[in-house]
């Protein structure tokens, strides 16, 4: 069975005010508990359960990059979840289908420039 795998961004008040982070929890950490403070969870990602060309685990909200060629421009695009096809996509392709090598070289969350 595959193993469901969320990625939460996290942000909490300290001392020396905001601070955010990255936690990565199975489905099983959670029903345990999972350790999840008081910070506020402001997004959760899902495991796609599929990995870069570097082996790299690919999250929805990260954004990938598809070197091109003469034929084919350099893509960068991001993961998301495609309600109507059941499938993360990248652009109009499911993540699965992609023939090229891909390579996640940020998120949505700390890289938005890199979508411009």
């Amino acid at each position: 069975m595959r193993e469901t795998k969320f990625r939460f961004r996290l942000k909490e008040l300290t001392k020396e005010g905001y601070r955010e982070w990255f936690k990565f929890y199975t489905l099983d950490d959670l029903v345990r508990g999972g350790g999840i403070t008081t910070a506020e969870i402001i997004a959760k990602d899902l495991f796609t359960s599929l990995h870069d060309k570097n082996g790299k685990e690919i999250y929805e909200g990260d954004i990938m990059e598809r070197k091109g060629n003469q034929l084919k421009p350099t893509l960068t695009l991001k993961v998301f979840w495609n309600n109507k096809v059941g499938s993360f996509q990248i652009g109009d392709w499911a993540i699965g289908h992609v023939n090229d090598p891909i390579e996640v070289i940020g998120n949505i969350y700390e890289n938005k420039e890199l979508l411009t």
